[in-house]
């Protein structure tokens, strides 16, 4: 198996986002806890056969499945602006941008409050420059071997720490060079268990102008009426 540290910093950089209950979902600029940055990975970094930064310009999902269970968060970033949609695609979905202001959204409820932002996206930010830093920032021995290509993907298998125990394997677009999947498992002799698949999906090296402004539509509201609203239909 992996060491519960390992499994635990990679799941909650996408699963907390989404799972946090509205009472612990907020802060308010200037009263949150910086989120410390990761420590550096230079020490493996030579030995990755492949590319582990983002592009400065993309959107896409990322997806992490367990149980057959999937959750989802679009991100997109173009220079200094972020979007992050959480529960993506779902009634409770909630929209942070971040340009020259910070804004939370309810989209289906056509409402917006500024410089307020969900805690977990600097934590979320960084764990998803890129897919591996996370595991790799612990500067954990990995060892890389390639498998196989298939349809413009390669496939890696990774082992942590020369151990047998767990494994992981990470495909690779070889038309972008930078991981798109990643599917973590447990190994006990011969057989091996899935424990959850971390992936890209619908990655697009453009975005466009829309993404990043609040919708003309939308009424300004409180922090606090915000708050009170989230999860509720209207």
């Amino acid at each position: 198996m992996f060491s519960s540290g390992v499994i635990k910093k990679i799941a909650v950089c996408v699963l907390i986002v989404s799972t946090a209950s509205a009472c612990r979902f907020w802060q308010d600029r200037g009263n949150g806890t910086p989120t410390p940055t990761p420590e550096s990975f230079e020490e493996i970094k030579s030995q990755i056969p492949f590319s582990t930064k983002e592009p400065d310009v993309f959107q896409a999902e990322f997806v992490t499945t367990a149980n057959e269970t999937e959750r989802k968060i679009f991100k997109a970033r173009n220079g200094v602006n972020r979007r992050f949609d959480y529960n993506s695609g779902t009634e409770n979905e909630i929209t942070f941008l971040q340009t020259d202001k910070r804004y939370l959204i309810l989209p289906k409820q056509k409402i917006y409050a500024e410089d307020v932002s969900p805690t977990g996206v600097a934590a979320f930010d960084e764990k998803t420059d890129f897919l591996t830093t996370e595991w790799l920032n612990e500067r954990t021995e990995a060892n890389f071997e390639k498998l196989e290509t298939v349809e413009n993907l390669t496939k890696y298998r990774v082992l942590l720490d020369g151990k047998n125990a767990s494994e992981i394997l990470v495909y690779i677009d070889e038309s972008l060079q930078m991981p798109v999947k990643q599917e973590f498992f447990s190994v006990n002799g011969d057989r091996k268990t899935l424990l959850f698949t971390f992936e890209i999906r619908n990655l697009k090296l453009q975005t466009n102008e829309n993404l990043f402004a609040v919708p003309n539509d939308f009424k300004k509201v409180s922090a606090e009426e915000l708050r009170s609203r989230i999860g509720k239909d209207e």
